[in-house]
């Protein structure tokens, strides 16, 4: 069995966090600073650390990736291949592909392309993108974050970049909600054991964010992502960490 680990899991270890988020007022992305312990270890340090503890992969937090120049990325891809440590996807935890707001969405549309097109000159095999926080009953949400991840999946594809989503956020709360989004995608398609585990996710505490829970008392589980998907009611909610492919076949 391979292992790989999601470079949350080192939470302040390297730095203050760089949150993208957006300001409504001002109708534009800014960058907040959450934090203010000095980092204790560089991302090459990172991935030097767990190929000799034995992972083959690691999935990389944007707040991570400080350094997008030419060269900075070339580093990573670099760093990772001397250490036998595969860039298994890059998060990005930012934005709302679902918002009604044409001038962000735009906005989004464009950063995100770019945080593509760093991951292919880094050489990650998957970006992942949320479908967004409207809620799973507004039909008009849940076409506008179609809409953006099939384009954004074609466009990542012409990269040999993979685009996957997580059920991140209300829009995809739900079972049914995330396979309809999957179909509307072009394709069904399950990441297999072993691409991207699905271990330690809690299921939601509460709330309608299923991301809420994690961190807290309940036990870990351990699922397979779309087998216990498939076998949710349609309004049931789901455990985090349902990762799936929503590029073209």
């Amino acid at each position: 069995m391979q292992y790989h680990v999601n470079s949350w899991s080192f939470g302040r270890e390297m730095g203050p966090l760089q949150l993208i988020e957006w300001d409504d007022d001002g109708g534009k992305h800014v960058v907040q600073t959450e934090g203010t312990d000095p980092a204790r270890m560089t991302l090459s340090e990172l991935i030097t650390r767990l190929g000799k503890q034995g992972y083959r992969g690691v999935e990389l937090a944007y707040v991570h990736l400080r350094d997008m120049s030419e060269e900075g990325l070339r580093r990573l891809r670099d760093d990772a291949g001397q250490a036998g440590v595969e860039l298994t996807s890059l998060l990005l935890d930012f934005g709302d592909p679902s918002s009604a707001d044409e001038a962000r969405r735009a906005a989004e549309r464009d950063l995100y392309r770019r945080w593509i097109r760093a991951a292919e000159q880094a050489g990650f095999r998957r970006v992942r993108i949320g479908a967004g926080q409207a809620s799973p009953e507004d039909e008009a949400a849940f076409d506008r974050a179609a809409d953006m991840l099939r384009e954004l999946a074609d466009f990542a594809e012409r990269g040999g970049i993979r685009l996957v989503t997580e059920n991140l956020g209300r829009l995809l709360s739900r079972s049914d909600r995330v396979l309809k989004m999957l179909r509307a995608c072009g394709g069904l398609r399950q990441l297999q054991d072993g691409e991207i585990p699905a271990v330690g996710g809690h299921p939601p505490a509460s709330g309608d964010d299923p991301c809420q829970g994690v961190g807290g008392r309940r036990r870990p589980t351990r699922f397979d992502g779309f087998s216990q998907m498939r076998g949710a009611g349609p309004k049931d909610r789901l455990p985090r960490a349902v990762l799936a492919d929503v590029s073209r076949r």
